[in-house]
């Protein structure tokens, strides 16, 4: 992977190549970028769609910056009035988005002894899809987790495609919960919080463990304030809510 200040930030203009709907909220963008433009991107990092009226809005890339000259973005329609409704706007238009990227410095580390888990709550999977991607075509050989978690089975939008990797990677393990199943899914996974169901499985994250944090601010700052409890050094949980999102003074528990 480069150095992070060897990526210029770019802002270039993309036509949106293909829309699939995920779940009744989530939309999976492929957006193809510019062929005279050489962007690059590490795995974790995130991209600015340029709004008129709203400034922008950031998400995560979802791939991995391998194969084709396009990113991959899973955008969630939470009405708001503001930017989430004018980006919603532009993509049903199938307008082209100008873009700035690539952003963000919670990257993928290189390759170590360590045990190397992803923790993620609904779309907070995106960014953990790209470094698990990322991992698989490199073929890394020390041991990866993912988990995810959602209230309800929808929430996993992505849910078969971890479960391909669960079988296609011998040191790949894939652990889904839902905090809230509906009775008639038939919910056949673990109940309750993801970074819980972490804890009854990784009880001493002392050493040899690495966290990668996906999902909201309250997720994220629970889980770190439980793992913490649980030996974890601060330096060895990563994710993008530190950059723009303090930590509460009063801690969830």
């Amino acid at each position: 992977m480069h150095v992070l200040d060897e990526t210029p930030v770019q802002l270039v203009n993309c036509q949106i190549a293909q829309i699939n709907q995920l779940n009744k909220d989530v939309r999976q963008v492929f957006l193809r970028l510019p062929e005279n433009n050489t962007i690059e991107f590490q795995p974790g990092q995130y991209a600015e769609i340029q709004l008129q009226k709203n400034g922008s809005s950031a998400f995560s890339i979802a791939n991995a910056p391998i194969g084709k000259p396009e990113i991959e973005l899973h955008i969630r329609y939470v009405p708001d009035g503001g930017s989430c409704d004018e980006v919603t706007a532009l993509l049903n238009q199938r307008s082209p988005l100008n873009v700035k990227l690539p952003q963000g410095e919670c990257v993928l580390k290189p390759e170590n002894n360590n045990t190397q888990i992803f923790l993620a709550g609904s779309t907070g999977f995106a960014p953990i899809k790209s470094m698990l991607e990322y991992c698989f075509h490199n073929r890394r050989q020390q041991e990866l987790y993912l988990y995810w978690g959602g209230v309800r089975q929808q929430d996993l939008y992505l849910h078969e495609l971890a479960l391909e990797w669960d079988q296609q990677h011998n040191n790949f393990h894939y652990i889904p919960a839902l905090s809230d199943p509906s009775p008639s899914s038939n919910w056949q996974g673990r109940n309750g919080f993801i970074h819980k169901c972490l804890l009854e499985d990784f009880n001493d994250l002392s050493s040899n463990i690495e966290i990668y944090a996906g999902g909201s601010p309250g997720m994220v700052y629970a889980a770190l304030n439980d793992f913490e409890k649980h030996g974890l050094p601060q330096d060895k949980i990563y994710s993008d809510v530190f950059a723009y999102a303090p930590r509460p003074k009063t801690q969830l528990t």
